[in-house]
């Protein structure tokens, strides 16, 4: 601790200056900023989906396809890490492309990952062959990843400089508070319906996602024009 703050500690300056204009909390720039909530809701839903397909998938593996555990990884959490692996960069590359052509462009590429994620859930229970149930996981994992690519660069054009880590910390809470409600819920559903059956309905988040974000673009592309032209939702 010593060491951080001798090496991370400011120096002080040569004069103090007082801003003229009083910044408003951050928590209340986001609150009164609906680009920021829309984020926050569409990251918990996105997080929620994944999470329970990541965590009972080895289960799924084992007990339905009959893998044992150390087959049962590679077809279910190493298709879903090496997926996001190579699809955060393509996300995050084609959000930056959009993004030049529009000033929505990165919320583009967020609707087509979770899209992309949505269908590649839905036929889980009409397949039961260890390859295409890998190729499913690989296929949903990477939309996903084009949707984590540019999620936080999507929170940074709608919100002002002073607020945009206390956003990402928020957005990124609401996302570990759904991931653990999915991990719970989705096995007592599927106690009912089967796991497979489970997964796709995650799709349903994933849809619902979609749909705000679809909805919400008019109002998203006013919150930029105001980002850009610096006014803020104080």
């Amino acid at each position: 601790m010593a060491i951080l703050f001798k090496f991370l500690r400011d120096d002080p300056p040569g004069e103090v200056r007082v801003s003229d204009v009083k910044r408003a909390e951050p928590i209340g720039v986001i609150l009164k900023n609906p680009a920021a909530l829309l984020l926050c809701g569409v990251f918990f839903l996105s997080t929620a989906a994944s999470s329970a397909v990541l965590n009972w998938c080895n289960t799924y593996a084992h007990d339905v396809l009959g893998l044992n555990l150390a087959d049962s990884a590679l077809v279910g959490p190493v298709m879903i890490t090496t997926a996001g692996f190579f699809s955060v960069l393509v996300g995050g590359f084609m959000a930056d492309k959009f993004a030049a052509k529009s000033s929505v462009g990165r919320f583009t590429v967020l609707a087509i990952g979770l899209t992309l994620a949505a269908r590649f859930l839905l036929p889980f229970p009409l397949v039961s062959s260890v390859p295409l149930v890998g190729l499913l996981l690989f296929a949903t994992s990477f939309g996903k990843g084009l949707f984590d690519g540019c999620i936080y660069a999507a929170m940074h054009d709608v919100m002002p400089a002073e607020a945009r880590a206390t956003a990402a910390g928020l957005m990124t809470m609401l996302g570990f508070i759904g991931a653990g409600i999915t991990t719970v819920v989705l096995p007592a559903i599927a106690v009912y319906t089967g796991l497979a059956a489970g997964f796709a309905m995650m799709a349903g988040l994933y849809l619902l996602a979609v749909v705000a974000l679809l909805i919400a673009r008019p109002m998203v592309a006013k919150v930029i024009s105001g980002q850009e032209s610096g006014i803020t939702h104080e």
